[in-house]
């Protein structure tokens, strides 16, 4: 495991990305689902205008990933805000973050921050994101995780496909290889995905990084199977790509971060830049970094 790790760390640094395959098997995979679909009913249930189709779906004999389906299609029009909020849910939930929580995969994410063993770490996330067939509003282009937390120095991505394969074909992701290298990247900011979703109720805030910038590296299609997992660089450049089939694809997202190497001391993993009044600067000027 020692010299496997090593490799890892190698193509880490060249690359920006590794690709594990098969690193969660189907038991696991599961048991997971399960609590995604649990948080998800139980919190729906408030909305007392779909409280029968949304029991009828969860006492269904449908799979998982059907159900699943059903309740995005169930809530997508007029609630999609409340849908959304379960993403803070699953990034709270103690089950949901277990997911990740063995020794095998805590050491892999250590070695990848470069930290020691007793060093601790911590989770953002989990968040689950839906690719909708077709729909543009929750995607985004070309970007890095740096641009959106800032003060963060040392953290991972982990992206992996969950109940069904991703595919160039379903809305997978896309990498630009060795682009945490680039220096010096533009950030175009705006809400929205093109002109006709611009400013758009519920759709994503873009700090979108012009192609132009990184024609340069390879672009690489994540067609990854339900138990691979990509661990990438917090520079790397990524973006979603459009669902061309006529079934939603799943993609489950978390961050991992250390905080030897802020200068902030807030607790806080999305903090950034001028957000807080005179009186609740996080920064200091004793703060030393390892």
């Amino acid at each position: 495991m020692v010299n496997l790790l090593k490799n890892y760390r190698k193509d880490f640094s060249s690359k920006g990305y590794v690709i594990l395959r098969n690193w969660f098997d189907e038991d696991r995979l599961n048991l997971f689902y399960r609590h995604v679909l649990n948080i998800t009913y139980f919190y729906l249930l408030k909305i007392k205008s779909k409280k029968n189709k949304l029991n009828k779906i969860y006492k269904s004999n449908k799979t998982f990933y059907q159900k699943y389906c059903l309740i995005h299609d169930l809530y997508e029009k007029d609630h999609k805000r409340v849908l959304h909020q379960t993403q803070r849910l699953f990034e709270q939930n103690l089950q949901a973050q277990n997911f990740f929580n063995d020794e095998k995969t805590i050491n892999l994410f250590k070695n990848f921050l470069n930290i020691h063993e007793d060093q601790p770490i911590f989770f953002h996330g989990p968040n689950v994101f839906a690719n909708r067939p077709k729909a543009k509003r929750l995607l985004y282009k070309w970007h890095h995780e740096a641009s959106y937390y800032p003060k963060r120095q040392n953290f991972l991505n982990v992206w992996l496909p969950i109940f069904i394969n991703k595919t160039s074909k379903n809305g997978t992701m896309k990498i630009k290889e060795s682009s945490h290298k680039l220096k010096d990247i533009p950030i175009n900011e705006y809400v929205g995905y093109d002109t006709k979703t611009l400013n758009g109720k519920n759709s994503f805030y873009q700090k979108e990084i012009p192609g132009e910038y990184v024609k340069q590296c390879k672009t690489k299609i994540m067609d990854l199977n339900v138990g691979d997992m990509v661990v990438f660089d917090r520079r790397l450049v990524h973006s979603s790509s459009i669902n061309k089939s006529k079934s939603y694809s799943f993609a489950l997202v978390l961050r991992v971060w250390e905080f030897s190497k802020d200068f902030t001391l807030s607790n806080d993993f999305g903090v950034t830049y001028n957000r807080y009044s005179r009186s609740e600067i996080d920064g200091h000027p004793e703060i030393e970094i390892s």
